[in-house]
C-alpha cells in the first residue's frame, strides 16, 4: 500500500515537473501573443484527448510562471475557452495536478498589484470555473461542485455551462432560485461532506437563541430544508429498513441516510421553534416554508395524513409550525396592505365613495362613516355604520346613503353648537386635482408641480402656473417621461353583497365572518375587556378557510381558559383574610 502511494506521489511529481519545463519554455519565448494566438486557432480542430493535453500546457502558464508575474488577459481568456471544450467524464491526472496550482497562482495575483477592471473581471470568471472541480476545492470551502449532466458520477467531472454562470448565490436570484440551486448542490455532495455541513448547522442552532442573528438562523433554516427528503409511507419505510424486497432495496438510501434525515427532520424543527421565539421576519423564510409546506400537501393528497407517513410525529410537528409561521406571514401582508390602504385614503379624492362634505370621510375597513373635528385641541369622531339600516332592510347603497345623512345632520348640530364651522363646497381650486403632483398653493395663489423621479427616488420641481389646466398638462408630461402613471388612482367602493360569506362551521360561540376584513373574527370577553382577533385565510380555498376556522377557534379556548384562571386567582384573593 506505501508502494502504492509512493508511486501515485512519484507520478504526480513527474507530471508536475513536466509541466513546470512547458511554462518555461513558454515563458522564455519572445512572442508570447503567436503562441496564444495559435493555440487558440488549433483549439476547433483538437480532439477530446488534445483538448485536454493542451488544456493542461495553458493552464501552467499561469500556474507555473515567474515569480511575480501577473498573468495576462489573453491567457486567462484562453485557459477558459480550453476548459469549455473539456466535456463529460474524469478528470486526467495531470489536470488534477495542474488546475490547483492555477487558481493559487491566480489568488495570489490579485496581491502582486494595480490590475485593470478587464483582468479583473476574466480572473472572476476562470476562478468560479475552477471552484467546480473537486481537485480545487480544500475540504473546508463552502463552495460546491456543480450538477453533472449524467446521474450517478462520483468522480470528478467536468461541467462547464455559459462562461458568465455564478457558482456563488447569486443576490439579484430569487429566493427560489437559490433555494433550488442549493438543492442541485447538495445532490453531488458525498456522504461526509453531507455530515460535516449537517454537524456544523446543527452547532450553530444548539446556542441560545438569544445570541442568534436572523441572518445564521435564515442559513440553518435554508441548509436543513436543501436536505430534507420528501415524506414517505410509513410501510415503505419500513420495507426499506428490512430489505424484503429488491425494487425497495434499489430506492433505498443506505442505513446511515436513515439518521441523517431523522437529524435533518430535527435541526429543521428546532430552528423553526427557534424563529418563533426570536420573532424575526417571517417573509426572509417564507419561500423556505412554502417549499417544505408543497411536499407535505403532496403526500396528503396522494396518501393521506402527514401522521402516517414515516416519522409521522416529526413530520406533523413540523407541519404545526409552518402553517403558524406561515399564518405570521399571511397576517403581515394583511397589515401592509391595511396600511398601503390607508396610505392611499390619506391621499383626498382618492376613494370613489366621497361625502361631499368636509370632516366626513368613508372607512372602508369597517363600511362606516366618520365625522371628526378637534374640541379644545383634542381629535374626537363619532362613526355612522351602515350595518344598522342593512338589518332594517334596506339595501347596500339605501343604507350607505342613509347613514351618510345621519353623519351631515350630527355635523349640523356641531355646527349649531359652535364646534364646527360650516362645510364649504369642494370644488375648484378647494377640490384639489386628481393629477398626480398638481397641488394649489393658496399663500402664492399658484399651482404647483411636484414629481419624485423614480429613479433616483428625488422630487422634481416641474415649475408654478396660474391656470390649473397648464399645471396639470405639466404634470401629466413629467409622469410620462418618469414612466409613472399621471392619473390618480380611483380606489373602488367594496360592496358587501359582492363579497365572498362563509356561515360559521361550528357551534363555537363569538365567532364569525368578517366580509369586510375578509377574516374569520374571534371575541371573547377577559377582565371586562373584549379581546377581538382576526384570523385571515391564505386564500379563500375550502381547505384554507378551514384551517383559519381551527385557528380561531384555538385562540378562543386559549383567551377561555386565561379568563378562567384569572376568576380563580381572583376568588382565591377574596378569600384571604
Amino acid at each position: 500500500m506505501a508502494a502504492r502511494q509512493s508511486r501515485k506521489l512519484s507520478s504526480s511529481s513527474i507530471k508536475k515537473q513536466l509541466r513546470r519545463r512547458h511554462a518555461r519554455r513558454y515563458h522564455a519565448q519572445a512572442n508570447k501573443s503567436w503562441v496564444i494566438s495559435k493555440y487558440s486557432q488549433e483549439l476547433d480542430r483538437f480532439d477530446k484527448e488534445d483538448v485536454r493535453k493542451h488544456t493542461a500546457h495553458v493552464a501552467s502558464w499561469i500556474a507555473y510562471g515567474p515569480k511575480a508575474r501577473i498573468p495576462k488577459t489573453a491567457e486567462i481568456k484562453l485557459l477558459r475557452k480550453y476548459i469549455a471544450k473539456l466535456g463529460g467524464g474524469l478528470l486526467p491526472e495531470r489536470l488534477e495536478v495542474v488546475l490547483p496550482d492555477a487558481k493559487t497562482a491566480l489568488q495570489a495575483a490579485f496581491t502582486l498589484g494595480e490590475v485593470s477592471e478587464v483582468w479583473r473581471q476574466a480572473a472572476h470568471k476562470l476562478q468560479r470555473i475552477l471552484d467546480k472541480f473537486r481537485c480545487c476545492r480544500p475540504p473546508a470551502d463552502q463552495v460546491l461542485a456543480v450538477a453533472a449532466t449524467h446521474e450517478g458520477a462520483t468522480a470528478d467531472v467536468v461541467v462547464v455551462p455559459d462562461d458568465d454562470e455564478p457558482s456563488h448565490e447569486d443576490p439579484s436570484l430569487g429566493a427560489s432560485s437559490q433555494l433550488c440551486r442549493r438543492i442541485n448542490q447538495w445532490g453531488f455532495l458525498d456522504d461526509a461532506q453531507k455530515l460535516e455541513r449537517l454537524r456544523q448547522a446543527e452547532e450553530v442552532a444548539r446556542r441560545p437563541w438569544r445570541n442568534l442573528s436572523q441572518g445564521e438562523l435564515a442559513e440553518v433554516v435554508s441548509m436543513a430544508a436543501t436536505a430534507l427528503a420528501a415524506p414517505r409511507r410509513q410501510a415503505l419505510a419500513q420495507e426499506e429498513e428490512a430489505g424484503e424486497s429488491g425494487q425497495a432495496e434499489a430506492s433505498t438510501d443506505a442505513g446511515a441516510n436513515h439518521d441523517l434525515q431523522r437529524r435533518v427532520r430535527s435541526l429543521l424543527l428546532r430552528a423553526l421553534r427557534m424563529w418563533q421565539a426570536s420573532h424575526y421576519d417571517f417573509g426572509v423564510i417564507e419561500h423556505v416554508l412554502g417549499f417544505v409546506h408543497v411536499k407535505i400537501d403532496k403526500f396528503e393528497e396522494k396518501i393521506g395524513s402527514i401522521q402516517g407517513a414515516a416519522a409521522g410525529r416529526s413530520w406533523q410537528a413540523i407541519k404545526d409550525v409552518i402553517d403558524e409561521l406561515l399564518q405570521g406571514v399571511a397576517r403581515c401582508a394583511s397589515a401592509l396592505q391595511a396600511c398601503e390602504d390607508k396610505r392611499r385614503e390619506r391621499l383626498f379624492r382618492r376613494l370613489e365613495r366621497q361625502s361631499g362634505v368636509q370632516c366626513i370621510c368613508w372607512k372602508t375597513d369597517h363600511s362606516r362613516w366618520r365625522l371628526q373635528w378637534r374640541e379644545a385641541g383634542t381629535k374626537k369622531c363619532i362613526h355612522f355604520p351602515i350595518s344598522k339600516h342593512l338589518k332594517e332592510g334596506l339595501g347596500e347603497d339605501e343604507a350607505v346613503a342613509a347613514a351618510l345623512e345621519e353623519a351631515k345632520a350630527h355635523r349640523e348640530e356641531l355646527v349649531r353648537q359652535g364646534k364646527l364651522k360650516p362645510s364649504k363646497p369642494v370644488t375648484g381650486k378647494a377640490g384639489g386635482s386628481t393629477v398626480r403632483g398638481v397641488v394649489y398653493r393658496k399663500k402664492h395663489r399658484k399651482w404647483q408641480v411636484h414629481l419624485t423621479d423614480p429613479s433616483t427616488k428625488k422630487q422634481v420641481y416641474g415649475g408654478t402656473f396660474q391656470a390649473q389646466v397648464e399645471a396639470e398638462a405639466k404634470a401629466r408630461e413629467m409622469a410620462a417621461k418618469f414612466g409613472i402613471q399621471a392619473e390618480l388612482e380611483v380606489v373602488p367602493a367594496k360592496l358587501l353583497s359582492e363579497l365572498p360569506h362563509f356561515e360559521p362551521l361550528g357551534m363555537q360561540k363569538g365567532m364569525k365572518w368578517s366580509p369586510v376584513r375578509q377574516a374569520w373574527q374571534a371575541r371573547c370577553t377577559v377582565g371586562r375587556k373584549d379581546r377581538i382577533q382576526l384570523f385571515q385565510p391564505r386564500d379563500l380555498s375550502e381547505k384554507e378557510v378551514e384551517k383559519a376556522w381551527n385557528q380561531a377557534v384555538a385562540w378562543r379556548k386559549q383567551q377561555k381558559e386565561q379568563r378562567k384562571d384569572r376568576r380563580e386567582k381572583s376568588n382565591e384573593e377574596r378569600q384571604l383574610p
